[in-house]
Parts: C-alpha cells; structure tokens; sequence
C-alpha cells in the first residue's frame, strides 16, 4: 500500500467518525449545557454550532477526497497529511464514546481538517508552473 491509499484510507475513516459523531448529537449537546437551567435557545444555538462544526469536517473531507482524484500528494504530504487524519480520527472516536462538549469538536477542526484542506488545496497551486501556461 502507498502513501497515497494510506491517506485515502484516513480521510475516509476521518469522514466515517465525522457521520457517526452527526448521529449521536443529542449526547454532545448535552455534554455542553449545564445540568440544570438551560433553555431551548441555548440547546438550538449549541446544536447549531455543532451541526456546522462537523458539517465542515464532513466538507473538507469530501473536498480533499475530490482533489485526491485530480493529483496526488507527494509522499511528504501524504504522511503529513495522513497523520493529521489518523489523529483527529482517534480523538473524535474518544469523542464518541466519552460525550465531549462541543468546544471539543471546534478544536479538532481547527488543529486537524484546516490544515490538512491547506495542504490538499495548496497542492495543485505549488505544482503549478507559471512559464509552461504563459
């Protein structure tokens, strides 16, 4: 297997947690509000933002798949990249057994899909030569 099928396979289990983590929202929410006297605003506003978080997880992955067809990585980038995957695969499958508060997912998207959608963004644009399309 190449660093490339190694990053496939990672975005793709990064992508699985993200759905299953979209399944069990309940549980986070709650894990975010306090134990008594929270309202219904707060739980939507909360469960909002969670829906967005890992809605853009999902997006990212799905993005980086999709620029995964059209060039690969080099193998520097595919490791780096993977590792970013593999690290948020495992924090979010904590995540999912323990009921982390949301601020939790926010932190994982930031630290780990971010930089790993710069990488898969960025790519096409450093391979690109100036004097062979000019």
């Amino acid at each position: 297997m190449n660093a490339s099928s190694a990053y496939f396979v990672t975005i793709v289990a990064h992508g699985t947690m993200l759905v299953m983590a979209l399944s069990e929202m309940n549980e986070y929410v709650m894990a975010t509000l306090p134990l008594t006297d929270w309202t219904e605003r707060e739980y939507a506003d909360v469960e909002t933002s969670l829906t967005v978080a890992i809605s853009l997880g999902i997006a990212c992955c799905v993005t980086e798949v999709v620029l995964l067809t059209f060039q690969l990585h080099t193998f520097t980038k595919a490791i780096f990249s993977m590792c970013l995957h593999l690290l948020a695969t495992i924090f979010l499958l904590k995540f999912i057994v323990d009921s982390h508060p949301l601020y939790h997912f926010w932190i994982v998207f930031g630290i780990f899909s971010v930089p790993a959608m710069l990488i898969a963004c960025l790519n096409p644009c450093m391979n690109f030569k100036l004097k062979e399309h000019c």
